[in-house]
């Protein structure tokens, strides 16, 4: 599956996430936590960084 590069980093940083999803569902077998909680913190720190880089770029264009 081939994601757009939306800033230099970005795909890097989304294998990142889903290796930390997977980690907290495998922690989540062993432990009881909110994992709906957990993953929906780190696609948001996620989606922050982008919204962020992308406020980055858009300036620098100008």
């Amino acid at each position: 599956m081939k994601v757009e590069e939306r800033f230099s980093g970005y795909r890097e940083e989304l294998r990142t996430l889903v290796a930390e999803i997977v980690s907290i569902e495998r922690k989540h077998r062993f432990v009881h936590r909110n994992v709906r909680k957990d993953i929906a913190d780190q696609i948001n720190n996620l989606g922050n960084e982008l919204a962020e880089k992308l406020a980055q770029q858009s300036g620098e264009a100008k």
